[in-house]
């Protein structure tokens, strides 16, 4: 598929969910992770700064009022009980992306509109980087750009080599480089990033990460290994996504666009192919029915006769239409904030699910190694309480009174399966709670029970020593009195330190 990249228009967004974690849970809150990147800076020219979401244009306007009322107070930090921080920097002015073409290089530079990060509570972050041509490009390039710029750490080594992912199979680029600031930020994927069998690294959960991942999300700190110790004072994050970033992508092009009103069809494209899956150097299906049904139920065709189409997988949203001034104008701007929010919201949903399936995991964990109490108890409880409170703010149906914005995020949700994640994760965190419920109930029967026994026993003894008193001597019963209560605080020691002590079982 050809086009004209002298008139056409890009942008893509990349988005990347993460965990933030601190040693000290008390300042885990929004805010407090907020003023740790600020540092109390106002000029977004100069690094983070925090943003507060104001209704004083247009574009603001429709983006806000395309939202139900509820959607606006979870997602817009218009409101305190939102509790969300909204910061943003314009110290990066350039992304440069350099990558082979067969045996030459090439390189494509693209402006840097802002770097943006969410931080929504229950310890969720959201990194998005937007990036806009400032030279013509054409669709080639664009699929290679959106699959390269993406990668934060290299999706396999060949015989210990990065050289033929960057150049036979197209996945790494040579170099990525932010610019503008002071140093700029490079990663180059270097072979170093395997490590050898004398590193202590080798046993980490993430051996690699981008450095200009890293260094964007500075002072966070990247967790390494799931029960690494957090140092005090320290924030750290976890990125919630394989290799890839999310992308949302916007491309506008009158021959592409004019080849599908034309033809009234995309289902055996593989140009549309590659873009919603964010294939690069090649296609990767080689089943025309197959492909076919997957674009099918991968497209929003709605607007087709207009040559105008929208495309949604689990790690992109993308949009393909005509340059008329509608599409330049409207179109690209309904891109970047109704169809930008909605795509937030679906990725905030799904990372917020995995962050609650993880909480189960290392409850579950806990619970095999350690005995239950009434702290496990009050553990499983505020999960409980969180994952409703997630469901009453953030799990809806629908965040739009308006129809296109209705079918668009019910297919989405669709794509991601996130509907059957979270009816996984309800039912573990509800199996969870109960069992923590029943356990301890059963453990506080099994108390009680040991407690009567060890009562009629007692009580056994002081009948036997009252009937006996009538018929015993005074100074054998004194003498039996003695040897009854050694006996007696004996077993007494003995029941609390089998039922309690060794068992760690609190009696209140």
């Amino acid at each position: 598929m050809t086009n004209n990249k002298e008139k056409s228009e890009f942008f893509t967004i990349f988005i990347l969910p993460f965990k933030y974690e601190v040693k000290n849970i008390d300042k885990l809150a929004p805010k407090k992770l907020g003023e740790k990147f600020t540092k109390g800076n106002k000029n977004s020219e100069k690094g983070w700064c925090a943003e507060s979401y104001s209704i004083d244009n247009t574009n603001n306007y429709n983006e806000f009022y395309y939202f139900h009322p509820f959607i606006r107070r979870a997602i817009f930090n218009k409101y305190k009980e939102a509790n969300i921080e909204y910061l943003t920097r314009t110290d990066y002015k350039e992304l440069e992306v350099e990558y082979f073409e067969g045996n030459s290089t090439k390189t494509i530079t693209t402006e840097i509109k802002s770097i943006d990060l969410h931080i929504f509570e229950n310890q969720i972050g959201l990194l998005t980087i937007t990036t806009e041509q400032t030279n013509p490009i054409s669709f080639e390039e664009v699929l290679r750009y959106n699959d390269i710029v993406r990668r934060i750490y290299p999706p396999y080594f060949d015989n210990g080599s990065l050289e033929s992912v960057k150049r036979i199979s197209k996945m790494l680029p040579i170099k990525v480089s932010l610019k503008g600031n002071n140093p700029d930020l490079v990663e180059n994927f270097p072979d170093s990033i395997l490590p050898t069998e004398n590193e202590e690294r080798r046993y980490d959960d993430t051996v690699y990460i981008s450095r200009i991942i890293e260094g964007i999300l500075s002072p966070l700190e990247l967790k390494k290994r799931k029960n690494m110790e957090l140092k005090k004072g320290k924030f750290y994050f976890t990125h919630y996504a394989d290799e890839r970033m999310f992308i949302l992508s916007y491309y506008s092009d009158a021959h592409l666009s004019g080849n599908i009103k034309e033809s009234k069809s995309f289902e055996n494209s593989d140009d549309w192919y590659r873009f919603i899956f964010v294939d690069g150097g090649y296609i990767g299906i080689e089943n025309d029915e197959m492909k076919k049904e997957l674009l099918n139920k991968h497209t929003y065709s709605r607007w087709l006769n207009y040559g105008t189409l929208f495309g949604m997988s689990r790690y992109s949203f993308v949009m393909l239409c005509d340059d008329s001034g509608f599409s330049r104008g409207f179109l690209k701007q309904q891109m970047k904030s109704m169809y930008y929010q909605i795509s937030l919201i679906v990725l905030l949903q799904h990372a917020m699910l995995l962050k609650f399936e993880e909480d189960v995991n290392h409850l579950t964990e806990e619970f095999r190694l350690r005995k239950l109490s009434k702290d496990n108890k009050t553990m499983a409880e505020n999960l409980h309480g969180d994952f409703i409170k997630f469901m009453n703010k953030y799990w809806t149906n629908e965040i739009t009174p308006q129809e296109q914005g209705i079918e668009i995020y019910n297919q989405f949700r669709e794509l991601t399966n996130i509907t059957e994640l979270f009816n996984e994760v309800k039912t573990e965190i509800s199996e969870l709670v109960s069992f923590v419920d029943n356990k301890i109930g059963a453990e506080a029967d099994e108390r009680l029970r040991w407690l009567t026994y060890w009562g009629a026993f007692l009580s056994a003894l002081i009948l036997f020593e009252g009937v006996f008193s009538k018929i015993i001597p005074i100074e054998i019963i004194f003498h039996a009195r003695l040897i009854f209560s050694i006996l007696m605080f004996g077993v007494l020691i003995y029941l609390i330190y089998h039922e309690f002590v060794a068992k760690k079982i609190k009696l209140f």
